[in-house]
C-alpha cells in the first residue's frame, strides 16, 4: 500500500516537471527572438525552423538545449529560462 502511494506521488510529480518543461519549450518556440533565429540556422522560413526546433525537442531535448546554448545566454532568449 505505501509503496503505491509513494509511486503515485512519484508519477504526479514526474507528469509536473514534464507538463513544465514542455509549456517552458511552448513559450520559447512561440518567441518572437526564437523564431528570428531561422536564418542563423540555415533554414529557409520561420515554418521550417519551427518544425525541425519541435521534431528536435521530442527526439533529443538535450541536443536541442546544446545547439541553442549560446544564443540563449548571449541574447534576449535567456529571458525564457529554458537552460
Amino acid at each position: 500500500m505505501v509503496n503505491k502511494i509513494i509511486d503515485w506521488f512519484a508519477n504526479l510529480a514526474r507528469g509536473w516537471v514534464e507538463k513544465t518543461t514542455e509549456h517552458k519549450y511552448e513559450n520559447l518556440i512561440n518567441s518572437a527572438d526564437f523564431r528570428s533565429l531561422y536564418a542563423r540556422y540555415g533554414y529557409k522560413n520561420e515554418e521550417e525552423w519551427i518544425s525541425k526546433a519541435r521534431e528536435m525537442i521530442k527526439k533529443d531535448p538535450k541536443k536541442f538545449a546544446d545547439i541553442l546554448s549560446y544564443d540563449v545566454t548571449k541574447s534576449d532568449l535567456r529571458k525564457h529560462k529554458i537552460l
